[in-house]
């Protein structure tokens, strides 16, 4: 991935940042919880993120747009933008998981 695209892709993600953030934080709770041993942990955080996706998308496309002649013009294709919104939103997420899992190391 390229500086460039990446600039560009977080000029789109900052606003459902603070919604991703949120449903990120109430998934590494359940962690927090139950603790990292139980599979059903692992399935409740697959189907809490989905849904933040699902509406992620959701508010992407009522604003979609709006904007849509930025994108284009800058050549950045719907289907990418989605891609890096799932993926930033992974990335985001192992971090928190990791510094749980780390902080519940220590304790």
């Amino acid at each position: 991935m390229s500086i460039n695209l990446l600039k560009k892709s977080i000029l789109i993600y900052k606003p459902i940042f603070v919604w991703n953030i949120l449903v990120s934080s109430l998934t590494s709770y359940f962690f927090v919880i139950k603790g990292f041993n139980g599979p059903d942990v692992y399935s409740w955080a697959l189907f809490i993120k989905l849904i933040g996706w699902v509406f992620s998308v959701g508010l992407y496309v009522m604003f979609y747009k709006s904007t849509s002649y930025f994108f284009k013009n800058q050549g950045i294709s719907f289907t990418r933008i989605m891609v890096n919104f799932v993926l930033y939103d992974l990335a985001l997420f192992g971090g928190i998981l990791l510094i749980l899992f780390l902080c519940q190391s220590f304790t």
